[in-house]
Order: structure tokens, then sequence, then C-alpha cells
């Protein structure tokens, strides 16, 4: 047992620097502020529900070797980025040392724990990915795929309101009076990443279907898309009824929270009528046993 919080400890030690780097980008940043908040949640469910038991037999050799060597190569990778001065490289420089990080630390877990405790632990351990940031690529393809998405489901509800409106692009609305512009501020990303987490903490707390657990995690997509488009459609319809300042109202500079709330209340019925779909929780699968009302 103290050799794998030995190694662990000396992991942290090693990766100090980009540790520190992280949380220092976390704390300014709106988009990953979450990262802070992962650790404790993933210590949570590692220490809860199941008792890790540490290997009594040879390690795993195969899974831990392959582990390290990914450990090491996306280590020369983050290093090599972080010689660049850049913005989007700095946040790829903390995917890549984050990611090296955890497959150091995976590459321990395979080594010191046995085969039934890794089973128990595969959640905790991978509900850590949440820390790594997204890839200046892969944040920007997010991003516009959530634009782009808000804004179809904002015409709809401009439909079926009945607003007359005009598509000149598929971003820019021609509303009564107004042209409304989809920003990419209004894909509503931050958001839709809090929500996924929520959702994926939520699915392995309260329900023991795998089918369940990622119906409850894929519904995210369509909520997500909804509460921008509603958000977007609100703003609009404002800024036709009332006139064309409420673009800076507070509805649209700082209503994200709002809407954020509002998403969480289909997303807490699905939950439910999904849980009462299940006749118990199990003690053995990682769960916990908490009975909603």
């Amino acid at each position: 047992m103290r050799p794998f919080w030995v190694a662990l400890v000396i992991l942290i030690a090693a990766f100090a620097v980009p540790l520190y780097q992280l949380a220092e980008f976390a704390i300014g940043s709106e988009l990953y502020s979450h990262i802070l908040i992962v650790p404790l949640a993933a210590a949570y469910f590692f220490f809860t529900g199941n008792s890790v038991v540490f290997r009594s037999s040879g390690p795993s050799w195969s899974w831990s070797i392959v582990f390290i060597l990914m450990g090491v190569l996306l280590a020369l990778i983050g290093l090599n980025l972080g010689l660049s001065n850049s913005p989007a490289r700095h946040v790829d420089y903390l995917s890549a040392m984050t990611a090296s990080l955890l497959c150091f630390g995976y590459g321990a877990s395979t080594f010191y724990l046995n085969r039934e405790s890794l089973r128990r632990v595969l959640f905790p351990l991978g509900f850590l990915l949440f820390m790594i940031p997204l890839p200046a690529y892969l944040q920007s393809l997010l991003e516009t795929f959530l634009q782009h998405g808000s804004a179809l489901t904002a015409f709809g509800f401009f439909k079926i309101y009945g607003t007359p409106i005009l598509v000149t692009d598929v971003l820019v609305f021609d509303l009564p009076g107004f042209r409304l512009h989809v920003a990419p501020e209004c894909s509503g990303i931050h958001s839709s990443l809090v929500l996924f987490i929520v959702s994926v903490a939520a699915s392995r707390l309260f329900l023991h279907t795998a089918w369940k657990r990622a119906a409850l995690v894929l519904a995210v997509i369509p909520l997500a898309l909804l509460r921008n488009g509603l958000r977007i459609f609100v703003v609009g319809q404002l800024c036709v009824d009332v006139g064309p300042q409420m673009i800076d109202s507070y509805i649209h500079r700082h209503g994200g929270p709002v809407f954020f709330v509002l998403s969480l209340i289909p997303l807490l019925l699905a939950l439910i009528a999904l849980y009462r779909t299940e006749q118990t929780l199990p003690h053995s699968g990682g769960g916990l046993p908490y009975k909603l009302p």
C-alpha cells in the first residue's frame, strides 16, 4: 500500500510546476473553473462505496508500460509546446502535461492495484480526465458545433413564436428592426461542459444500468442546444418587442447562470424518471445507496 502512495506523491512533486500552472489557469478561466473541483470529486468516488485492495499477485506489466510510455510521449510534447509564448499553445501545453500526469498515475494504478480494485475505481480514475483542458483545436470544434446548433434551435423558437425572421447567414438573423448575430460567445460551451460533468457524476451516484447512465449523459446535448437556443430567442425577442438596447441588457450579458439552472430542471426530471425504473441501487457497482423521494 505504501509504495502506491509514495509513487503518487513523487508524481505530484515531479509535476508540481504544471499543476500550479493548471490551477492558476483554472482560477482565471471562465471555461475551466471546474478543474479545481474535479480532483475532489474523484477522491470522493475513490474512497467511498468500495474498499481498495492492493495487489498480492504480480503487476500488470503490459498496461503499466503502455501508460508510462504514453506519459513520456505526452510530457515530451508538452515540454515542446511550453517553449511557445502563444496563449493557444499554453492551453495545449497544459492539456499535454495534465494528460501525461494522469497516464503516469494510471500506470501506477495498474501496477499496484489488483484487477478487482481497478474495476471498482475505474470511474474515479476516468473522472480525472475532466482535469484536462481541451486543446485549442478541439475547443474550437466544440464551440462551433454549439454555436451553429444553438442558432438553428433559436431559429426554431422564432418560427414557433411567429416572429418574422430572415436568415441572411447561418449565424445572422434579420428580425423586425434588428439584426441578431450569434457570436461564438453564444455557444454556451462553459455551461454545457459543466452540465455534462454534472450528468456524469449524477448517473454514477443514482443509476446502475449502463444504458440509463448513457441516456442521461447523452441528454445533455439536446439540453445544451435548447438552453442556448432559448437564451438567443429571448434576447432577440426582447430586442424586437422592447428595443435594440436589450442586446446590452443583464439577461444577455449575465443571464447564463439563470438559463443553466433552467436546464438543470429537465435533467433532474430525466434522472428521477430513469431512477424510478430501477428497483434498487446495488452497493457493489460503485453507485451509492441513495434514494430519491
